[in-house]
């Protein structure tokens, strides 16, 4: 990363703990549906309800969220999003004890509903005020850098639900949401206490649908849709997926902690791919992100499907770590674009003035992405397993790459 400068070091600091709880929350859902489904007795379809309302939630307030920043500024949208992941948090942890007095697992199958539907909604501080945050705060020469860094917190978010949130989930999944909760303050009293209020007024007038209209956004947030139809169900279900193959389910008899070895492996690789993409492509890749992002889906694809027919322990560990490497160096990518500079003109992939309502274009297409991905691997592992659904999704994977060709060149 660039030398950043004065403020700007606390700044990130506040921006990358951010990142790491609400990318923790993401992750945590997964690590929590077998305790949840298990306690009881939710089918995984039942269960995709649950996160399926959190990415509807997120899109309708994402709709306005990315207007909203751009025309009065970050800090008081991140304050209220904050607000409300702590109090959403704590109540998803405190459903499970409506389960006495309000029709047992429907009862809380309705807490559960509620309180992510408000989580989605509070999700949307982070994914559409960061950018907008960095944009008034960085020199323009680290602002690729910062979001990339930021990003990676995906991967550190995982990790940290791997390991340590999963032993919370062992101790009861309800304790996992209350220390969450507890992060998501200290997370709020942060962005209060160090992140300034500053507000740029737009050059002209904004309009909320003045993204929807620009190319670039849009082919940005398809490339992020089948992305995320990778990621995020990888993110819900993986846990689910790997306890169901039937070499780990015997290896577990003799070693009961290898699926969460996995993981945090998993985790691990996430991250350091995060980190890694920015370098990499600053290094060999410059004004060739295309070409970087469709050899990396090819690739992906390819290897995601081989994890799937493979019956060998070995082989499946190294087509699952190698092709979410390669994922994720998509993924960082497509998030970094919208601040390279053009070739062959002055500016940016995206206008700097419209900033947060382009993230909002490609955050909800990323959310659609998320939704759909959720509810064809869902019903496909009712109907016919995990291996298959996850089978399906090499195919968006490699749509991922292909569509950023429909961008201009970058320098």
């Amino acid at each position: 990363m660039g030398k950043l400068k004065g403020k700007e070091v606390a700044i990130f600091l506040t921006l990358f703990f951010i990142g790491l709880v609400a990318n923790l929350d993401k992750s945590l859902i997964g690590v929590a549906a077998t305790a949840i489904r298990g306690e009881y007795g939710y089918s995984a379809t039942e269960f995709a309800n649950i996160t399926n309302l959190y990415y509807a939630s997120n899109i309708v307030m994402t709709l306005v969220s990315g207007w909203i920043v751009d025309r009065f500024g970050y800090k008081p949208f991140m304050v209220t999003a904050l607000t409300i992941l702590t109090v959403a948090s704590l109540t998803f942890g405190l459903s499970g004890m409506l389960a006495a007095g309000a029709g047992g697992a429907v009862g809380v199958l309705t807490g559960l509903l509620a309180s992510r539907f408000f989580i989605g909604i509070g999700q949307t501080g982070y994914t559409n005020g960061v950018s907008k945050v960095i944009v008034e705060n960085f020199q323009p020469e680290v602002r690729q850098t910062v979001q990339s860094v930021v990003v990676a917190t995906a991967g550190l978010g995982a990790l940290l639900a791997y390991t340590v949130f999963t032993g919370l989930v062992g101790m009861g999944w309800q304790i996992a949401y209350y220390v969450l909760s507890a992060l998501f303050l200290i997370a709020l009293v942060l962005m209060v206490v160090i992140v300034p209020k500053k507000y740029t007024p737009p050059a002209g007038s904004v309009s909320l649908f003045t993204a929807w209209k620009h190319k670039n956004s849009l082919v940005l947030g398809f490339a992020l849709l089948c992305n995320n139809m990778v990621g995020v169900v990888s993110l819900a279900w993986l846990p689910s997926y790997l306890q169901g193959i039937d070499v780990i389910k015997a290896e577990m008899a003799v070693n009961p902690g290898l699926t969460n070895m996995i993981l945090i492996g998993y985790a691990i690789v996430m991250g350091v791919a995060m980190v890694a993409s920015n370098f990499i492509i600053k290094a060999w890749f410059r004004g060739k992100e295309k070409i970087f992002a469709v050899i990396c889906s090819a690739i992906g694809a390819v290897l995601l499907y081989m994890m799937t027919t493979s019956q060998e322990l070995v082989a499946i560990v190294a087509f699952l770590y190698s092709s979410t490497f390669l994922l994720m160096l998509v993924f960082s990518a497509i998030v970094a674009l919208p601040y390279a500079p053009l070739a062959n003109e002055d500016g940016t992939i995206v206008p700097v003035s419209m900033i947060a309502s382009s993230y909002a274009v490609i955050n909800i297409m990323a959310f659609l992405g998320a939704i759909i991905g959720n509810t064809v691997v869902a019903g496909i592992a009712d109907a016919m397993g995990f291996s298959v659904g996850f089978a399906a999704l090499a195919i968006p994977f490699l749509l991922s790459g292909l569509a950023l060709f429909l961008l201009p060149k970058t320098k």
